[in-house]
């Protein structure tokens, strides 16, 4: 079923371009362009909060993973393991 809706949302992107000859964006990877868009606007002091944030976010995240209390939700946790380190590590590389 995964593959038929991410094929779905693909197919969707493709023709909404074909129609109109922009991005539609309702795909999950645009998502990740969309989050460093946002992360690259933001000033210092709101760079240093987010930062902060995104650690305390990962650390709940790989709380609920290790307690595995409801091992249906383990791909979605992963998912947002994974976008939240993707997260800190662009807002660690623009702090430098």
């Amino acid at each position: 079923m995964d593959a038929y809706f991410e094929n779905r949302q693909i197919y969707e992107e493709l023709e909404y371009y074909k129609a109109s000859g922009s991005v539609l964006g309702k795909h999950p990877i645009f998502r990740g362009f969309q989050r460093s868009a946002e992360i690259h606007r933001m000033s210092i002091k709101e760079l240093v909060k987010e930062q902060r944030n995104v650690e305390y976010n990962i650390w709940r995240v790989r709380k609920q993973i290790e307690k595995n209390d409801k091992p249906h939700l383990d791909t979605e946790r992963r998912t947002k393991l994974k976008q939240y380190e993707d997260d800190l590590a662009l807002i660690n590389k623009l702090l430098e």
